[in-house]
């Protein structure tokens, strides 16, 4: 059988009218070429005729980003038996398009998924067939980075990653976990709310969290779920929780906590709740209690 392959330095665009497919046998197109452009565009409203084409995100250059585009009905279709898979350093931002059909998707360790729809992984990646996230690989990053007011990470969202970054571009946009979710590696919050709802966020042993000036519009609001950050046994570095609440006016409200001798290793969980503490004052005197 024979093989074809067709690499791609710039963009791949099929317009309307056009139809791109293989003549016979398997093909594979990969995108990236050492030299090229780094940043490229997949889509166009023509018909992608996927069967035994395989579609490879290669890092190449460096930093190498495939921004999906006006597919025909927001989909691109694969088809059973073929892959797409995005390589470790490489970056698929499917913005507002879907990945359908009954193919294949995997995300190495180590690559890049941008993610653009409002319902997060469940609307951008809907394939019926093997999907693969290697979502705790060394270096897999996955980025909310939609245009629309809310955002949810979705149900088939992985509860454990290594990477999170939180880059809504909606002002004061909100992106709601679908479920209790742990970073080990890095959170990074460029802009907008990331909203815990009844889940849990937890930041473990070797997490750092990272970002532009926290605030109102980018923060962790917490629901009912708790916000926690592990702090190790002896003398810790001041921790910044950037917490607040979203219900009615958006309050930032964040809390530091710094350990100088802790004797037992562990995690501290924090949770904002918009009312003041029935205690607060008890006839006009001010007592120990925080709304925090």
């Amino acid at each position: 059988t024979q093989t074809t392959y067709l690499n791609l330095g710039g963009d791949l665009l099929v317009n309307t009218g056009a139809t791109f497919y293989r003549v016979s046998g398997t093909s594979t197109v990969t995108f990236g070429i050492s030299g090229m452009s780094a940043n490229s565009t997949w889509g166009g409203t023509g018909t992608y005729s996927n069967a035994s084409i395989n579609y490879i995100i290669q890092n190449l250059p460096v930093g190498k980003i495939i921004n999906l585009y006006d597919f025909n009905t927001s989909t691109l279709t694969t088809v059973a038996g073929a892959t797409l898979t995005v390589n470790s350093g490489a970056t698929l931002n499917c913005k507002t398009q879907i990945i359908g059909g009954s193919g294949n998707f995997t995300l190495q360790a180590g690559g890049i998924l941008g993610l653009g729809h409002s319902n997060g992984l469940n609307g951008n990646i809907t394939t019926t067939g093997t999907k693969t996230y290697n979502a705790t690989g060394a270096g897999t990053t996955f980025v909310f980075n939609g245009s629309t007011a809310n955002q949810v990470t979705g149900s088939n969202f992985p509860a454990t990653i290594t990477n999170l970054t939180i880059d809504n571009t909606y002002a004061a946009g909100i992106v709601t976990l679908s479920n209790n979710t742990t970073v080990n590696g890095i959170l990074r919050l460029n802009s907008s709310v990331l909203f815990t709802d009844t889940y849990n966020l937890t930041l473990p042993s070797g997490a750092s969290l990272v970002g532009n000036p926290f605030n109102a519009t980018n923060m962790i609001a917490t629901g009912t779920g708790r916000f926690y950050k592990y702090f190790p046994i002896g003398n810790s570095a001041a921790f910044t929780f950037p917490v607040g609440d979203i219900e009615g006016t958006a309050e930032y409200s964040p809390v530091t906590l710094d350990f100088s001798a802790n004797t037992v290793a562990g995690t501290v969980g924090v949770r904002v709740i918009d009312l003041k503490h029935p205690s607060m004052n008890i006839q006009g005197a001010v007592v120990d209690y925080i709304t925090r």
